[in-house]
């Protein structure tokens, strides 16, 4: 994977295949359809959260699908919430958003927030802040939309992702993008004084 500040446009990031725009989303080729909330679901209704994926001839993997959620299903249904979802014009109209989600497994977790309106144009800024654990890692750069990603460990792991604002803010809209390395993708050649190690 590509490192650098522009990390978060890389191929594990939510323009990459694991994102919304590839075959695990609402384009892609599991041909799911989807409930009220975003989830989804077989004909008989049963959610779906993961595909199977041939890999070679012997090999299987399950992949997570990439879910889009009403905003308020994300904020109030943290079981729901794993590592590969977004959530779309969202009102800013606190002061803070919180959304808590759940790792299974050691990967990277890529989290970008979206502005509608670039700050440099209203004086609107959101921040994001995430903890997975390690102590919380803040996005607060004016001239940069704000991502942060973190390395979770094996096993269930909950991440907190905070997206808080100044009182301009709360006229605007935001998206919210949520991906995950899955196991599959272990390492990461980001480099660089920005980086917090646990």
């Amino acid at each position: 994977m590509n490192g650098g500040v522009w990390s978060i446009l890389g191929p594990m990031g939510p323009l990459g295949p694991l994102g919304p725009l590839g075959p695990l989303g609402r384009i892609g080729s599991h041909g799911y359809a989807r409930d009220e909330n975003g989830q989804y679901i077989t004909r008989s209704g049963r959610v779906i959260r993961n595909v199977g994926v041939p890999f070679s001839k012997t090999e299987n993997r399950t992949f997570p699908l990439y879910e889009e959620y009403v905003h308020a299903f994300a904020l109030n249904n943290p079981e729901s919430l794993d590592t590969s979802w977004y959530t779309k014009q969202v009102k800013f109209d606190e002061a803070q958003h919180t959304y808590t989600v759940t790792s299974t497994e050691e990967q990277f977790v890529y989290i970008l927030v979206v502005p509608s309106i670039h700050p440099a144009w209203t004086g609107a800024s959101l921040f994001l802040t995430v903890n997975a654990g390690y102590g919380p890692i803040s996005s607060q750069e004016i001239l940069f939309i704000q991502w942060v990603v973190v390395k979770v460990p094996p096993g269930k792991t909950a991440i907190q992702i905070n997206v808080s604002g100044n009182y301009a803010a709360r006229a605007t809209t935001y998206s919210l993008f949520v991906t995950g390395s899955t196991h599959y993708f272990p390492r990461t050649d980001i480099v660089g004084m920005y980086q917090i190690h646990p």
